[in-house]
């Protein structure tokens, strides 16, 4: 009889425990951030969009390692504000689906994904449309 009590009991500790832990390691995307300095010259908003996403790349490839699942998994959206005069602000928000919701009985915050951003100023940036 405790084990109907029980069992349940464990494998919602389990099942948490594992997405806070994942959840952890994919806060190191957002502190991480761009590089300093790693982007500079004139850009439209598809070139910097890509240029941003080339330069996360590497990261997003790491992580995924990590938690074992594949880079296309992982949903990118980055946007552009242009700022007058030289200079760009990225938002980069991160989707990444660390427990299947199907397989979990338990329901998760995201169903079982992780969302994560940043933004950063970018200064030797020029953005060659007035809005994207």
């Amino acid at each position: 009889m405790g084990a109907f009590i029980l069992v349940p009991l464990l494998l919602g500790v389990i099942t948490y425990g594992n997405y806070f832990w994942k959840a952890q390691k994919v806060e190191t995307l957002s502190v991480a951030g761009l590089p300093p300095g790693s982007i500079a010259g004139t850009y439209t908003c598809a070139e910097l969009t890509a240029r941003v996403k080339a330069l996360l790349a590497g990261n997003i490839h790491s992580l995924a390692g990590q938690l074992g699942i594949a880079d296309a998994a992982i949903q990118t959206v980055v946007g552009i504000v242009p700022t007058v005069g030289i200079g760009a602000e990225v938002s980069v928000s991160f989707t990444i689906p660390v427990v299947d919701g199907a397989a979990s009985l338990l329901p998760l915050p995201n169903d079982g994904a992780v969302v994560t951003d940043f933004t950063q100023k970018l200064e030797n940036v020029h953005v060659s449309t007035a809005s994207c």
